[in-house]
């Protein structure tokens, strides 16, 4: 797998979790659900855990990344694609899940940051291979 392709999932996973993160935003911001969790010890208790979750899987997820895109099989392309997009993707997972239960809009979007902390970490660690 080269680069190129690497940054285009990483990319897409990043415009993706964009996406979600803006419309678990809306959702909230217009009133069309309400929030389920509002005890301050709760929220800030699910905070940490999913912040805590979402960072815990950064190594884990890159040594992953990395093991595969060192195999020689070359059908294993495919699922490093669909995983290096969902490593980006999937902290705004997180994030919405948050900002739905919750309905604190700032924190969710805070959490939904993780994305681009996973987006740079995926550029710096994962290697690409020159050829095509």
């Amino acid at each position: 797998m080269n680069q190129r392709t690497i940054i285009l999932s990483n990319l897409c996973g990043l415009i993706c979790a964009i996406l979600v993160t803006v419309l678990g935003l809306g959702v909230m911001a217009f009133g069309w659900l309400t929030p389920l969790v509002v005890e301050p010890v709760m929220v800030v208790g699910l905070f940490i855990f999913l912040a805590v979750l979402s960072l815990a899987e950064i190594p884990m997820m890159i040594f992953s990344i990395r093991q595969m895109s060192a195999s020689l099989n070359p059908k294993i392309n495919y699922a490093l694609i669909i995983t290096n997009f969902g490593y980006t993707f999937f902290a705004s997972v997180y994030a919405v899940c948050f900002i739905l239960l919750t309905g604190r809009l700032w924190s969710g979007a805070l959490l939904a940051m993780l994305s681009l902390v996973r987006f740079i970490s995926a550029m710096l660690f994962v290697p690409g291979k020159n050829s095509p």
